[in-house]
């Protein structure tokens, strides 16, 4: 009888535990990994790292704070260079120096003529440009030590548009107002107008390995036409009349020259 009880009591016992045991809730696996790598709520993306980690979390990826842009670097113009300084005149034939252009108009003629006394600088003309991009660019040349101020260029005047290659035919330095690049010689006034009305400016060329300033001329490409044609054009010295003068062709009563900028 007592062995009997016993062993409805175990039973008993065993039924009870398994009820227990079939009542708890089942652990999903699946279930569970979808939860560990589902998307972070909006607290757990405000955690710091270190309260993640503590919550078995991983890091915050890191975060681009700004908008990077394309720095763009300033490209720097092209500088413009002002040349300055006095026009040395030298014989061609043999490399004298004969002197410098003199700063003040021939006091009858209105013309720039040659101061032949080197050591006389402060009666040397100066005079200004804007460094030409080559040796074949024309420029205008600025006088900027006395001259005229109504005529502020330096020029060459003439009795027409039209320079002949003739021995007995030349323009004469002086002052001028600018005229237009590359076209024939025109009436805007000089240091020369009552006699030799037709000036230009815009006809100089530098050579920057030398110092060397070239004049030229522009003749109409037909009578009464508007359209330049240069002609090649010598320097010349009259010791006899005591000017500059550009000749298209070459003079027995001259003595050809050249400038140089110093």
């Amino acid at each position: 009888m007592s062995f009997v009880l016993r062993l409805s009591t175990l039973l008993l016992g065993l039924a009870v535990l398994l009820s227990t045991v079939s009542a708890r809730p089942q652990f999903n696996t699946v279930e569970y990994i979808h939860k560990r790598t589902a998307s972070p709520t909006s607290t757990e993306e405000h955690l710091t790292n270190a309260a993640r980690m503590a919550a078995g979390l991983g890091p915050l990826a890191p975060r681009q704070l700004f908008n990077p842009t394309r720095v763009n670097v300033a490209r720097a113009n092209p500088s413009v260079v002002t040349l300055s300084g006095r026009i040395k005149v030298t014989r061609a034939s043999d490399g004298t120096v004969l002197g410098y252009l003199d700063k003040n108009y021939h006091a009858t003629t209105g013309r720039f003529d040659l101061n032949d006394n080197p050591n006389a600088i402060g009666s040397h003309l100066t005079v200004s440009f804007t460094k030409p991009a080559s040796s074949s660019s024309l420029f205008d040349i600025f006088v900027t030590s006395n001259g005229n101020p109504h005529h502020p260029d330096l020029g060459f005047a003439h009795g027409s548009t039209t320079l002949q290659n003739s021995n007995s035919d030349w323009t004469v330095m002086t002052g001028t107002n600018p005229t237009t690049p590359g076209k024939p010689a025109s009436t805007v006034g000089n240091g020369l107008s009552s006699t030799l009305p037709y000036s230009e400016s815009p006809i100089w060329s530098y050579d920057a390995s030398t110092g060397r300033l070239t004049n030229t001329w522009f003749n109409p490409s037909s009578p009464g036409s508007s359209t330049g044609v240069s002609v090649s054009v010598k320097t010349y010295y009259s010791s006899s009349k005591g000017f500059l003068q550009g000749r298209a062709s070459l003079s027995s009563i001259a003595t050809e020259v050249f400038f140089t900028l110093v």
